[in-house]
């Protein structure tokens, strides 16, 4: 298992470019709060158990901070109702901060 500053990333979604996604920073919430951690969830990021009582990790999964590594994208969205009228619209309701790379798969930390 891993610790939150052990963890690897790739992120390739945002190497698609902004045909895909566009480039947009979280807003910061105040005094962000772990109420709950899956250890099923942990496990998949191959996150020890423990960092989610670190108090980092409320502030890196609520987008309060960032990852060094992360590059967060608003997934564009371009639906056939909107065509006539948009080509494109940035979702930042579907914000991919970076796609973390465990011994499971590749997992896309999102929110």
């Amino acid at each position: 298992m891993k610790a939150l500053d052990e963890l690897t990333f790739d992120n390739r979604f945002a190497r698609l470019g902004d045909a895909f996604s566009t480039s947009v920073l979280p807003e910061p919430i105040a005094e962000p709060r772990l109420v709950v951690a899956s250890d099923a969830a942990m496990a998949l990021l191959d996150l020890d158990p423990t960092e989610a009582h670190s108090p980092v990790f409320a502030e890196l999964f609520s987008g309060h901070k960032l990852w060094a590594e992360a590059e967060p994208r608003a997934m564009v969205y371009s639906g056939h109702q909107f065509a006539p009228t948009t080509h494109a619209w940035g979702m930042v309701a579907a914000c991919c901060w970076a796609k973390c790379v465990t011994t499971r798969a590749r997992i896309g930390t999102c929110t």
